[in-house]
């Protein structure tokens, strides 16, 4: 069965954003099995637990490891409903199977009740759509009777291992062949250069994997703006494809009438004439406006996005600030006032995509803080040897005992459902791999302003 994604906590949520940062740290993949394996039988209080993977050649899946809190002997500890982990394998869908009556067996494998199960979880390890293995827990015990959010959060925790893993097995294969290249340096040059250029490409490989993993989760974090931009191309589209459809009619109809009419010099024609081409020279303008409109959004959406630069680069922060107000306007509708008061501070090398990322966040935040009409002003200026960026909201403010907890992961106001808690977190931890600051300023029903310190020199 399939858990419910709303029965996840924001403990939970913390939980494995710290879970995250502790298993995709450690590259040694034996440790890193231990790791994950500890981390899953602590956090749902499993009595025992298994990781299996599938071997490279046979593809048949084979206990790495396996751990037990009371029995010792081997065969007790790798004992487990084979069925169960079969069918998690093939399918790619977890199972959770809780105690039930012997008179009621449906889809309860026999090795349900022959190891005196109370209840287990099996959950898939995937990458992409790869099964790589699975984590299979078990209890004896009611008092370690897993729950439907012990599902979800084990299938979250899945997640984060299975790329932990990869990552591992990567630097695993990566040592290998650092360590063949050693042997093979000594035996013939020739091999040598054939090891060496297969090592450059296993790691041109493993650098192109770690880049496609940055875009994807930057493209993540635009998926908010798919409704709004598709809205804001629609509308010119829609105006394009109506007046073009009124070009057609208004050629068809001159042309009907030039085969129609003996005398084109006439008064009458001469004037339906010209109204028709004044007609046409509006709709033309019409046109070329929703035209620069389509391209500005396409040109915003690429410069917020920087999907083609990874590296650090010399960026204007107000372009950045502008190609964010413009994908964002759907938010700001006809309801809130933009003011900006932008200073003469210089371009900045800095990391330009992570850095439209904390402009988004902050004026998300901004436009989701005003509930009626309001204004959001930005002001920008030189303090010192640092650009400072200001975004301030008229907005509903924030609690004075929040304000010391909204740069913490996991910490939202929002409610369930309307975010993670992550995004300022995440845009703290930017700002200060800048080595800048961001600070707030609150007073409620009167709004927040945000302060984002960069010094000009970070990554000069």
């Amino acid at each position: 069965m399939m858990a419910n994604q709303d029965n996840i906590s924001q403990t939970q949520l913390q939980t494995l954003f710290e879970v995250s940062k502790k298993i995709n740290s450690q590259l040694d993949l034996d440790k890193l099995l231990d790791e994950i394996m500890d981390l899953a039988v602590g956090l749902v209080q499993a009595e025992k637990g298994l990781i299996l993977l599938r071997e490279a050649q046979s593809e048949n899946l084979s206990v790495k490891v396996a751990r037990a809190k009371d029995k010792q002997a081997t065969q007790e500890v790798v004992a487990m409903s084979e069925s169960t982990v079969d069918k998690v394998a093939s399918s790619g869908q977890s199972m959770l199977i809780q105690a039930v009556s012997k008179d009621d067996t449906k889809e309860v494998p026999p090795s349900f009740f022959r190891h005196k199960l109370v209840s287990l979880v099996c959950v898939p390890l995937k990458i992409r759509d790869q099964i790589i293995g699975v984590i299979y827990l078990d209890t004896t015990k009611s008092k370690h009777f897993f729950q439907d959010e012990d599902l979800f959060f084990l299938e979250a925790f899945s997640n984060l291992a299975a790329i932990a893993i990869e990552n591992a097995q990567n630097y695993e294969e990566l040592q290998e062949l650092n360590a063949n290249l050693e042997n093979l340096v000594e035996e013939r040059s020739q091999e040598l250069q054939k090891k060496h250029g297969e090592l450059k490409k296993a790691y041109q490989e493993l650098q192109e994997a770690q880049v496609k993993l940055v875009r994807s989760e930057k493209m993540a974090s635009l998926g908010m703006l798919v409704a709004g931009v598709a809205h804001e191309i629609n509308t010119p589209l829609g105006s394009i494809h109506s007046n073009t459809d009124v070009f057609q009619r208004t050629i068809n109809k001159l042309q009907h009438r030039l085969a129609e009419s003996p005398d084109v010099s006439s008064d009458d024609f001469l004037t339906e004439f010209s109204k028709s081409i004044e007609l046409m020279a509006k709709l033309s303008d019409v046109n070329k406006g929703a035209s620069e409109r389509i391209i500005q959004i396409v040109k915003g959406l690429r410069s917020f996005a920087r999907l083609d630069e990874e590296e650090i680069n010399t960026a204007d922060i107000h372009e950045g600030l502008d190609d964010t107000l413009d994908l964002i306007r759907h938010l700001q509708e006809d309801k809130i006032e933009i003011i900006k008061d932008y200073g003469d501070i210089p371009e900045l090398r800095c990391k330009a995509g992570q850095l439209n990322q904390v402009l988004m966040s902050l004026l998300v935040n901004a436009c989701q803080a005003i509930s009626d009409k309001g204004q959001i002003h930005i002001r920008s200026f030189l303090d010192g040897d640092c650009i400072c960026v200001q975004i301030s909201d008229s907005g509903i403010g924030i609690p004075p005992e929040n304000l010391e907890k909204i740069f913490d992961p996991g910490f939202t106001t929002k409610g369930v459902g309307v975010g993670t808690g992550l995004g300022l977190s995440i845009a703290y931890e930017i700002i200060e791999d800048h080595g800048g600051t961001i600070d707030v300023e609150s007073k409620m029903g009167k709004g927040s302003t945000f302060t984002v310190k960069l010094p000009c020199s970070a990554f000069r």
